[in-house]
């Protein structure tokens, strides 16, 4: 079992990139293979994910700018 799974949702905390089944989880789909854009499944909003200067992904980059899945 994934460490995720045992957590809720807006616990989701890790700078890793999410499985789709973990960011379908709290709402959200990958719209490019390459994770250049996602899309909140509540609104239809669309954002890039930002990154630190060193590459490493900032926390909760999967919600949504319109807080549906906060």
């Amino acid at each position: 079992m994934n460490q995720i799974d045992d957590q809720p949702a807006h616990e989701l905390t890790t700078n890793r990139e999410l499985t789709d089944e973990e960011l379908v989880r709290v709402g959200v789909q990958r719209l490019t293979k390459n994770d250049c854009a996602l899309l909140c499944l509540t609104c239809r909003a669309v954002w890039t994910p930002k990154e630190w200067p060193d590459g490493r992904r900032r926390p909760f980059q999967w919600r949504c700018p319109n807080r549906c899945n906060w």
